[in-house]
């Protein structure tokens, strides 16, 4: 797995922004693990989890959001998603960019490239349920566990990643 290109979006002009996902390195992970600095996930513990893949969006040197994901055995069908989470710059609504749908899009096309169809998977803050419904396409198929399909996960790839590559392995 390479770096490649993908969209946010500018939350101020809600204009797309191309931007480069790749995989984060021990330092990138050493650096956003640092409670002080406004994440809330321990991000260099998730990345040294054996199987574990994380990928990072940067725009102009700067991490926007982290995704963490597994390559799962064949007959599962579905890559685990173990976090999300968007820069501290970019929490909420209202500022910054919207990186949560390209952070989906990046698991979404390792899913097409590793044969599975696109299907994520993940367990969502119960808080966050609509918000993934809206912006992943996503569905709840118990409790807070929600997946996003074949037909969702097409739609982030076309919409996010910079030529409609699900090709990203």
């Amino acid at each position: 797995m390479g770096s490649f290109k993908v969209y946010i979006v500018n939350r101020s002009s809600q204009l797309p922004v191309i931007v480069l996902a790749e995989p984060a390195t021990k330092s990138d992970l050493t650096l956003v693990s640092r409670k002080n600095r406004g994440w809330h996930f321990n991000w260099l513990e998730i990345g040294s989890q054996v199987g574990m893949i994380v990928y990072k969006i940067t725009y102009q040197k700067q991490i926007q959001g982290l995704v963490a994901f597994s390559r799962p055995p064949r007959e599962d069908g579905v890559v685990p998603v173990t976090n999300f989470e968007a820069a501290p710059s970019n929490f909420g609504h209202s500022g910054g960019f919207g990186v949560g749908p390209t952070l989906a899009a990046i698991v979404c096309g390792s899913s097409v490239a590793w044969g599975f169809d696109g299907f994520i998977a993940f367990q969502a803050k119960t808080k966050l349920v609509e918000h993934y419904r809206k912006h992943f396409r996503a569905r709840v198929v118990y409790g807070d566990n929600m997946v996003v399909d074949d037909n969702a996960a097409k739609t982030l790839i076309e919409r996010y990643i910079v030529g409609g590559d699900a090709d990203v392995e």
